[in-house]
């Protein structure tokens, strides 16, 4: 009879838990214990398997010979002993992503295909990854209808018409589709929407940069389970080309969308805006993403944007909008040492203002507000105060941090105040400021500090030379949390193109701002240490005062 105490070794979700945080080795000795641990040991070490756990189950099946960059093969070819032992191991495979690395050479894909027992591999598979392009008819051996997640990296040199049928016939209950590629949509636009069309129960698609054309968005309007269309900016994701979204008029049906709640498109303002407004556009979305590939969207054309998403999707609660950026011209208002020669007046009529934003304000669900542009905002503090008084709830707010043109701000570090004292829940916050100009700091009625940590993303922000770099690194320590950081990314994706005399700026300001940061943290971790120092100390002078007024109490009788 089990001791008492041990029976919680045969609590499945606990030995799984505890599975989880052993090394290989551990859970291959568990493996030997008794048949409920042999089943909870196999799932974690065959569960997720990468390339070469997938070299590791194959050599279950049969010996492998060779190397990991010219590629393994079989000693022999797999036998009906061998394909009894493989198949106890692999019907505990969930996750497959494969890399070719290391390599698998394709005499063990042909061994595999002309002696296995039965059609599925790995028949509990759900998430299949293929990111091996060269090698990609490989992964149809892989699919069944089981499997919900899959994700593909495409090849310019295999034409992926017969691979998008092979995905339609033999995982039609895919959930979830990832496309990486850097493949032109309008080579694989038709193939792409037809396969769209044939998988009715995606929830998920996520693929590259300018992929969102009217045909695609038309073939995954019809889609009734469809919730989230993605497309980050990532190098892994890969990107089309801007020339193939330049039109983007989708004509809609009734029940489009029914079921979307985020959607991230590649269009001009106007055309989203009107993509929004049309009948029966996706009225339900939570989360949206614009990124337009003109640059510098006019004033007209964002606020026109912001008015009919106020105006038809109530339920937002995070909006981003990305207007293209051009690095490859020298910047106006700009010397090559970084020093500025123009006027103050901030007079460019592209230069975007309060009264751009203003419908905005009607979005009272919003968690999360972005927007990119080739100019600095034009906002006041009393703009700022506005924002932070106007939006309590505000999780991150990313005005326009990176602007090319950054030689001149409308706004310091002040601008950091109005958030500190409305915005409790705000993470992440993000402004082109002029920190070479150093607010005074009341000693009377100094600003409360932000209560919890807080990313800053500085962007572009202009900052002076070092003994200035100082005061500002000293002006943040007294306003943010400790656990803070300071971003200096610009968020530019086109660095390539980039000009010689703003790549100089830039590094230049870089350079700058990593100096602010290493000098605010230390200061920020000073002052922490320092209030836990003066807290202990008043604590200690409470308790000898509470002890002395006992001993006079006790005096006077």
């Amino acid at each position: 009879m089990p001791i008492p105490s041990h029976r919680v070794l045969e609590i499945p979700e606990l030995l799984k838990a505890i599975f989880s945080f052993l090394y290989h080795d551990s859970n291959a000795s568990n493996a030997q214990v008794c048949e409920l641990w042999f089943n909870l040991a196999l799932d974690e070490l065959w569960g997720n398997i990468g390339s070469k756990g997938l070299c590791g189950i194959f050599a279950v099946l049969s010996p492998l010979k060779g190397e990991p960059d010219t590629g393994y093969e079989f000693e022999r070819p797999p036998n009906s002993t061998g394909w009894k032992r493989f198949e106890k191991y692999a019907s505990h495979v969930k996750r497959l992503s494969y890399d070719s690395k290391p390599k698998l050479k394709q005499s063990v894909f042909n061994e595999i295909s002309r002696t296995r027992r039965r059609l599925e591999i790995f028949p509990n598979l759900q998430t299949l990854k293929w990111v091996a392009p060269l090698n990609l008819r490989l992964c149809t051996l892989f699919m069944h209808s089981g499997i919900r997640t899959f994700a593909i990296s495409l090849s310019e040199k295999i034409p992926p018409k017969t691979l998008f049928e092979d995905i339609a016939d033999r995982m039609p209950n895919v959930s979830h589709l990832n496309i990486y590629s850097n493949l032109r949509i309008r080579v694989i636009e038709e193939d792409l929407a037809h396969l769209f069309k044939k998988l009715l129960k995606l929830h998920t698609v996520t693929f590259p940069r300018f992929y969102s054309t009217t045909k695609i968005i038309e073939a995954l309007s019809s889609l009734q389970y469809l919730s989230t269309i993605e497309s980050p900016n990532t190098s892994e994701q890969g990107a089309g080309k801007r020339l193939d979204i330049q039109t983007f008029k989708p004509t809609l049906f009734p029940g489009a969308f029914s079921a979307l709640r985020k959607i991230s498109i590649t269009a001009n303002f106007n055309d989203a805006a009107q993509f929004i407004n049309t009948l029966f556009s996706p009225n339900t979305i939570t989360q949206f993403r614009i990124e337009s590939d003109l640059v510098a969207e006019t004033p007209h054309s964002i606020n026109r944007l912001l008015s009919v998403v106020s105006k038809n999707c109530k339920l937002i609660r995070e909006l981003a909008l990305v207007s293209r950026r051009d690095l490859s011209e020298e910047p106006s208002l700009f010397n090559s040492d970084n020093s500025y020669y123009g006027d103050d007046d901030n007079s460019n009529p592209l230069s975007i203002t309060l009264e751009a934003l203003k419908p905005l304000f009607e979005l009272t669900n919003l968690i999360s507000f972005e927007i990119h542009h080739h100019y600095p905002l034009l906002l006041t503090q009393h703009n700022i105060e506005l924002f932070a008084s106007s939006f309590p709830a505000i999780e991150t707010l990313i005005l326009n941090p990176g602007p090319v043109e950054m030689a001149h701000s409308t706004l310091t570090l002040d601008a950091l105040i109005p958030l500190a004292r409305h915005c409790p829940r705000l993470k992440s916050f993000g402004l082109f400021m002029d920190a070479s100009i150093i607010p005074e700091i009341s000693s009377v009625a100094p600003p409360a500090p932000f209560k919890s940590p807080i990313c800053l993303l500085v962007g572009a922000s202009i900052a002076d030379e070092y003994d200035s770099s100082t005061d500002a690194a000293i002006y943040l320590s007294q306003l943010l949390a400790p656990g803070s950081t300071l971003s200096s990314n610009f968020g530019w994706d086109d660095w390539e193109n980039i000009n010689d005399v703003l790549r100089r700026a830039v590094m230049r300001r870089r350079d700058l701002w990593d100096n602010i940061e290493n000098l605010m943290t230390n200061l920020i971790n000073v002052r922490a240490q320092e209030r836990q120092r003066t807290r202990a100390i008043m604590k200690r002078e409470l308790e000898d005062l509470r002890v002395r007024v006992v001993e006079l109490q006790d005096l006077l009788g």
